[in-house]
């Protein structure tokens, strides 16, 4: 039974991160111009930072994954806050270049601490 635990945390964080990396594919699909909007880009962020924020909550995180992580999803929340600003609020407008080389930096911090979970 001792060993029971562990396993059910890893389980209770690699579920939904499992889900959230399914979903993220479905709902990653271009705008009808083949170019990702401010919106689609910050839904992605929001589930990849749900799957991270489960995987702290369980306790699956060493410090300097959230370290990294944490210092990522600040750069990509500074380009998403200038983006937006730039395009006045509206959130259907393209992505800029830099915000999604921000988002992929942090998809990549937050990915080496999902996969470190198997």
């Amino acid at each position: 039974m001792g060993n029971l635990k562990p396993s059910l945390l890893r389980m209770a964080v690699l579920i939904p991160a499992l889900v959230t990396t399914l979903t993220i594919a479905g709902c990653a699909s271009l705008a009808g111009n083949g170019v990702l909007t401010l919106k689609q880009v910050h839904m992605d962020m929001s589930w990849k930072m749900t799957a991270y924020r489960q995987a702290v909550i369980a306790g699956s995180v060493t410090e300097g994954q959230a370290r990294q992580v944490n210092a990522a999803y600040h750069e990509y929340l500074e380009a998403y806050q200038h983006a937006l600003d730039a395009a006045g609020g509206n959130l259907d407008a393209p992505a800029p270049p830099d915000l999604k080389a921000k988002a992929d930096q942090l998809i990549d911090a937050i990915s080496v601490v999902l996969a470190t979970l198997t």
